[in-house]
């Protein structure tokens, strides 16, 4: 999770409640590090699917897995396959992220069906906590990975920052820069406002 996944589970009970149900969440983002030093006093590293991602999929290819992805559309989802599928790993199921009703029962049949060992969701922060914790009730030995924009660094639609400018903890002044009409808010209200709540919270 990062800020932004914290802001809306503040805004969003059903959101906070996908999150706690989870089994893991790891921190995708410096600035929950700072909230885990000011709340619990312990600094959390960040680990974002960057970081493990491909190691992930050569995994998945010598253990010869079956995995399902979910998310994005077109070229984007395209790539995406070829990615996992040049690292051996075998794709049983590949269906975009933008889901009503009808087409989330194609996608349930599908990987019912198919019965994948391991699910990638790229969908938007909430949305795809709330299909993995759907789907799990239908492949209940299936490993779910929630991983936000991943599909759009792999596919390249967007720029992956360098490995220092990651380890630095600088890789949303970058994102800022790129796309300011719809991640200003994310990073320069949202953000802020819970540093300045989990300061208060600090000190109480």
């Amino acid at each position: 999770s990062h800020l932004h996944t914290l802001a809306l589970a503040l805004k969003h009970t059903r959101i906070a409640l996908s999150i706690r149900a989870c089994d893991l969440c790891y921190c995708d983002g410096i600035g929950v590090s700072i909230i885990s030093l000011l709340v619990n006093g312990v600094w959390i590293p960040k680990v974002t699917a960057n970081s493990f991602i491909h190691e992930f999929a050569r995994t998945l290819g010598v253990l010869s897995k079956k995995m399902a992805l979910i998310g994005g559309a077109g070229d984007t989802l395209q790539a995406v396959s070829n990615y996992f599928a040049t690292e051996g790993a075998t794709i049983v199921c590949a269906h975009h992220g933008y889901l009503n009703d009808a087409s989330r029962e194609t996608l349930r049949t599908s990987l019912i069906d198919t019965k994948p060992d391991v699910v990638i969701i790229g969908m938007e922060q909430g949305s795809q906590e709330e299909l993995a914790l759907l789907l799990r009730k239908d492949l209940p030995s299936a490993t779910f990975l929630c991983v936000g924009a991943l599909f759009e660094f792999l596919s390249g639609r967007i720029w992956l920052c360098p490995p220092l400018v990651r380890q630095a903890g600088l890789e949303w002044v970058v994102r800022l820069v790129r796309d300011p009409g719809r991640l200003w808010r994310r990073y320069l209200l949202e953000g802020p406002a819970l540093l300045f709540r989990a300061t208060i919270l600090r000190r109480l």
